[in-house]
């Protein structure tokens, strides 16, 4: 693998933490998840729309909805 090859790799991990980090205190308002959507699907066209950038993307927005879900108990 390249270099170049390894720093994508590094950069969707990179941007899913951020988008991890920016929406992990999740709210019950539109608004919240709208943004989240739109922000995941914004990465995924930057991430060239890999199959790869995809489901990483999904489980991220999976945890939060996760967290949502857990703390609404």
């Amino acid at each position: 693998m390249t270099k170049e090859d390894l720093n994508k790799y590094f950069e969707i991990y990179t941007d899913c933490w951020r988008l991890f980090r920016k929406y992990s205190e999740p709210s019950d308002k539109d608004a919240f998840w709208q943004s989240l959507f739109e922000e995941a699907n914004a990465l995924h066209e930057k991430n060239g729309k890999t199959e790869f950038s995809e489901k990483l993307i999904l489980i991220t927005e999976g945890e939060i909805d996760r967290i949502f879900r857990e703390r609404k108990e």
